[in-house]
């Protein structure tokens, strides 16, 4: 199998076929299959390529990415932020409109966290020279709904697409991006959790 990888020119690792190396490679496949397991059972869309195509790619652009999926990158991480601002919105109409106070301060929480997440995907675009101005959801003015069903939604589509997001910077050398992504992702899980316990509140 090893002997195959040197006719990619862009490959930037000298093959010792050591130990180390192989066990590397066989931690790698496993976890890009285990990834794609994943992501199949989710109903998300996989990658395109092999296990060992993608492993191959991993090996090949490095640990910076290339310029080539830079736009890319840049793209889904504006989608993000556009998303998570959306639903900072959303709960903050919610929120506003709450009699009970434990649900308010839940919801304000959750909605203090949510900016945290926008911060973090705005230095992520500051560090690929992307600047996000302020006034882009400025527009953006919802009503209270008096429930937490398309907050729900919302969150289910951030959550979705960052798993995919994220698989798919790591495959393209995008590595602190990824696991940026990763880590809101965890986040994403909890709050849906949160979400899942306020909507129980609301209907109880």
């Amino acid at each position: 199998m090893f002997a195959n990888l040197s006719k990619y020119n862009n490959l930037e690792i000298r093959f010792e076929f050591g130990i180390e190396f192989v066990q590397y490679c066989k931690y790698e496949i496993v976890k890009l299959a285990d990834i794609d397991n994943s992501l199949y059972l989710r109903g998300v869309e996989m990658s395109k390529g092999t296990v060992i195509d993608r492993l191959i790619n991993k090996l090949s652009v490095g640990q910076t990415g290339d310029e080539q999926n830079k736009d890319q990158v840049i793209k889904m991480l504006r989608e993000d932020f556009i998303d998570v601002s959306k639903l900072a919105k959303m709960l903050e109409a919610e929120a506003n409109s709450m009699v009970y106070g434990q649900l308010k301060q839940e919801s304000e929480k959750l909605i203090a966290e949510k900016r945290e997440q926008t911060v973090k995907i705005k230095e992520l675009l500051h560090g690929l020279g992307e600047e996000v101005s302020k006034p882009i959801l400025e527009d953006f003015n919802p009503d209270p709904l008096g429930d937490f069903s398309e907050i729900f939604k919302m969150e289910n589509k951030i959550g979705s697409q960052l798993l995919s997001q994220s698989i798919w910077a790591e495959d393209s050398g995008f590595r602190h991006e990824a696991k940026v992504l990763r880590d809101l992702k965890k986040e994403h899980t909890e709050h849906r959790e949160v979400i899942e316990k306020l909507i129980t509140k609301i209907n109880s």
